[in-house]
């Protein structure tokens, strides 16, 4: 995991425009009970390492109601078997 804001007033700060995440199935930034993650851009890889891992209900970023992750630079995703938004199905063609 990149990141974790977890209760009002915690505050993860990615500065610069080259920030790597590379996570495993915990997901690369979670920001939960009124956490907050500001992410000024670069690349989240939630790629498998491994043929026999299941990514299948891995998420890139989450967080709930009255949290926050604010992504203010161009960020590149790659997800490999995963999802983008949990409950949502994405075709890409």
């Amino acid at each position: 995991m990149g990141g974790f804001a977890q209760g009002s007033g915690s505050l993860v700060k990615f500065e610069g425009t080259n920030n790597e995440i590379y996570s495993a199935k915990e997901g690369g930034l979670v920001a939960w009970d009124g956490g907050k993650i500001d992410f000024k851009g670069g690349k989240i890889d939630t790629r498998k390492r491994n043929s026999t891992d299941d990514y299948s209900g891995v998420v890139p970023f989450l967080a709930n109601t009255g949290s926050n992750i604010n992504f203010s630079g161009n960020t590149e995703l790659t997800i490999s078997d995963g999802i983008l938004m949990p409950g949502t199905a994405l075709i890409m063609h």
